[in-house]
């Protein structure tokens, strides 16, 4: 048992570790924007704000993906019953064709019958 406790305790520390120098990155990178910027101050509040602007930003780009293959699927579908339906034209008019010969076929006969 104690063996796991460790191994999970050194990943979650590790993570954290992990996580501590991208914050630091982040607070870097914000420092020297707000440096060659003369209207944009550093500020921890900023640094909160840029950070949750960001997961926002990253949960609507979630969000939006999963929209474009719903959307996409639809398409598809649309796509599948536009091809089925033109498919069933298709099919009617050559039904259509063939008993159209057939009928003018039996009008020639009649007419041919009629002259005699």
């Amino acid at each position: 048992m104690s063996e796991k406790f460790n191994y999970h305790k050194n990943f979650l520390t590790r993570r954290c570790v992990k996580m501590t120098n991208n914050l630091r990155k982040v607070k870097q990178d914000l420092r020297s924007y707000a440096k060659r910027c003369k209207d944009v101050h550093y500020t921890e509040s900023l640094l909160i704000r840029f950070l949750i602007t960001g997961i926002l930003f990253a949960t609507n780009n979630l969000f939006s993906a999963s929209k474009d293959t719903n959307i996409e699927n639809q398409r598809q579908t649309i796509s599948t019953s536009i091809k089925n339906l033109y498919q069933q034209v298709k099919a009617t008019r050559k039904e259509n064709d063939k008993l159209l010969k057939q009928t003018n076929l039996e009008l020639i006969q009649l007419m041919e019958q009629g002259d005699h």
